[in-house]
């Protein structure tokens, strides 16, 4: 009876040791499939996804660093546009021409002085940018060649004044006789150099 109970409990020990370990295996076997078909996709996607924010964060930082060390860049790029735009003001284009004569037409109405000649003599380039003579010869007291010379002073194209002449009409007269040699500029891109004469 005695060797009954202990072959029984040997029989059902290594049955229930048997049925552990299946248990043991098919777990493990469960795990490995959960494993690989879940937890380690969703750590591959993390990981991927950590980088990529890791770049993002990197590449956001050289960006901002980057514009940083354009900023002053920028502004001195500001500050020459508008140094440019201030300077190109002052040049005239081959279609603008007409318009100081048109100023130095009003400048003679305004103060009353007679003009005898007024022409262009021929065109020098003179490195970047063209220089363009023009000579005018009037008549006028002191006192009109004055005014005359204020208003061409605040033209809005720079007429810079080369070279003037002054005489007598006669000797016991006010007129005075003007010759004067005026220049404007123009860039050189945007013309070519020709002799113009206007009288």
């Amino acid at each position: 009876m005695i060797e009954s109970r202990i072959e029984l409990s040997t029989v059902l020990y290594w049955q229930l040791r048997k049925v552990i370990v299946l248990c043991c295996i098919v777990s493990a076997i469960i795990y490995a499939l959960v494993y690989l078909s879940w937890i380690r996709p969703l750590q591959q996607r993390l990981t991927a996804q950590t980088a990529y924010q890791q770049t993002l964060t990197h590449n956001e930082s050289m960006q901002r660093s980057a514009l940083e060390s354009l900023q002053p860049m920028v502004s001195e790029l500001n500050e020459l546009k508008g140094s440019t735009a201030e300077a190109l003001q002052f040049f005239v284009r081959p279609n603008q021409l007409a318009s100081v004569i048109a100023v130095i037409s009003q400048a003679v109405t305004l103060t009353d002085v007679r003009v005898q000649k007024v022409e262009w003599l021929t065109a020098q380039a003179i490195e970047h940018y063209i220089e363009n003579p023009l000579r005018i010869q009037l008549y006028g007291n002191y006192q009109q060649l004055l005014e005359f010379s204020d208003h061409l002073a605040n033209a809005p194209h720079v007429i810079d004044v080369k070279k003037v002449l002054i005489n007598r009409e006669s000797p016991d007269s006010e007129q005075l006789h003007v010759d004067m040699l005026l220049s404007t500029y123009q860039l050189t891109r945007e013309s070519s150099i020709t002799g113009r004469h206007d009288g």
